[in-house]
């Protein structure tokens, strides 16, 4: 338990933050599922959907929410791994203020056009709502492979990997694994695309973050 505690708070304040905030919403989740008519609310009103622009607080509770299903643990536990391999090493490079500004504008921004591009992008009478935490995780990613595209992660024992194919894999699969009529790859599609943009724009001296600054103070 002492070695936990040491490793947690070694952790950088923006990572340790995200992770403990989407450990303990899961953990209520599992059990708020349970209940049919707060499981509709959660569905309702908590997920990505058409009345995003009424309840504009979707753009931030969807990305807190996965299904109490095997799947959505899995999609949930990596996560979260990501955000600790990636996400560590980004925020000590890049500082709090840029990494929290990226990963809001990731969220908030991929939400927005992937809801957007639903109604014109889906097929049918599919209802384009959305949860999941990888939209800001990819925009994390296609940031980090931004700035630095030469980056490689030993993914597999000598064989490293650039992050830029990582993204476009990961990118690939969640189209090929989402439920067919789910808004959730879309989100995370456009999540990266906000994700590279934010990282071209900081490159070209153009501040995003500063903002992210009041929060952290």
């Amino acid at each position: 338990m002492l070695v936990l505690r040491i490793w947690f708070a070694a952790l950088p304040r923006v990572v340790r933050f995200l992770i403990t905030i989407h450990v303990l919403v899961y953990l209520c989740a599992l059990v708020l599922w349970r209940i049919p008519s707060v499981a509709e609310f959660m569905w309702g009103h908590l997920a990505l959907g058409n009345s995003w622009w009424r309840e504009p607080w979707q753009l931030v509770t969807y990305s807190m929410l996965h299904p109490a299903s095997f799947r959505g643990l899995l999609h949930f536990a990596f996560a979260l791994l990501w955000l600790y391999w990636i996400g560590r090493e980004l925020e000590e490079l890049r500082g709090s203020t840029t990494f929290l500004a990226l990963w809001i504008l990731s969220m908030a921004g991929g939400g927005l056009i992937g809801i957007l591009l639903a109604p014109v992008v889906l097929s049918g009478d599919a209802q384009p709502v959305a949860y999941t935490t990888w939209g800001p995780v990819m925009g994390m990613m296609a940031a980090a492979c931004t700035w630095n595209p030469d980056q490689r992660i030993g993914l597999f024992p000598g064989i490293p990997l650039k992050v830029i194919y990582l993204v476009i894999i990961l990118v690939v699969l969640d189209f090929l694994v989402r439920p067919a009529g789910s808004g959730s790859a879309l989100v995370s599609f456009a999540g990266a695309g906000c994700g590279a943009a934010f990282a071209v724009l900081d490159r070209r001296g153009v501040n995003l973050s500063s903002w992210a600054g009041l929060l952290l103070g």
